[in-house]
């Protein structure tokens, strides 16, 4: 078990480094504590750095199962440092069907949004977008936002209003990440009903997650039981060497979305 001192030391720094950038998760969680689902994935976790990237097994509900890379960088757009990430999500091969049966789910596709800021934050983390960056085969092209839209690593541009909730339980365990142990802490948190911007009540739920230092962003696993249940775990990650896969930079795409004068 890991030694208490070593849990709070870590807890503590990582609070005080994520304060920077306006989330305040707690130091320390008990059951009983009150907490919100953004302070919750903040737990934990120091903020990410460009080139980190972590690599989650994804299972939706019903079974479908993919692989989501989430990359973090800057680049250069119009002279200024600016910061991006990148998601690209591929479906895993399905095992067990009858000869002839097709697997694909659609091409593979690179998303990369660029987003304001300094530096990153959680998973959770929301940021004004900049603008988009889109990759299919090929093809590299910029698709602006039409108007003012948020974005997290989480959930991408879908809108989530933060929640509180209270804390169930919470116990450290062992994880297998890429063949090492990680040290983590096991979360389950219930949350509310709360009213939706556009009329209605969204339901409560709960959330299980698997909190550690030791990895980019902090988050080893989720799961979210019920019937539209999702589980995300972690089973790569990178410190660094994160490298596009765009080609061009978006400076180069829209210039070559010019139209060429004759």
């Amino acid at each position: 078990m890991r030694p208490l001192l070593l849990t709070l030391r870590a807890a503590c720094a990582a609070a005080a480094a994520i304060a920077s950038i306006g989330a305040t998760p707690p130091v320390a969680l008990h059951p009983g504590d009150q907490i919100t689902d953004r302070q919750l994935f903040g737990y934990l976790a120091y903020p990410i750095h460009a080139g980190d990237w972590m690599r989650y097994r994804v299972v939706f509900a019903g079974g479908v199962t993919a692989s989501k890379t989430i990359g973090f960088g800057t680049e250069s757009v119009g002279g200024e440092r600016t910061l991006f990430i990148e998601t690209y999500v591929r479906a895993q091969p399905v095992t067990g069907l009858a000869p002839g049966s097709t697997t694909g789910v659609g091409t593979d596709a690179v998303l990369k949004t660029y987003v304001t800021g300094t530096e990153f934050g959680d998973l959770s983390t929301p940021y004004s977008v900049i603008t988009s960056a889109l990759k299919i085969g090929n093809f590299e092209y910029e698709i602006a936002p039409a108007s003012a839209q948020t974005y997290t690593a989480l959930a991408g541009d879908v809108y989530s209003a933060q929640r509180s909730g209270t804390i169930q339980s919470i116990d450290p365990v062992d994880m297998q990440v890429s063949g090492q142990t990680t040290h983590a802490t096991h979360i389950v948190a219930s949350f509310g009903p709360i009213p939706l911007p556009v009329g209605g009540i969204s339901t409560g739920f709960s959330l299980e997650i698997w909190q550690s230092p030791d990895v980019p962003a902090g988050t080893v696993g989720i799961a979210s039981p019920g019937g539209r249940a999702v589980r995300w775990r972690l089973i790569a990650f990178g410190r660094g060497d994160y490298h596009t896969l765009f080609k061009n930079t978006l400076d180069a795409i829209r210039a070559n979305a010019q139209p060429v004068m004759p």
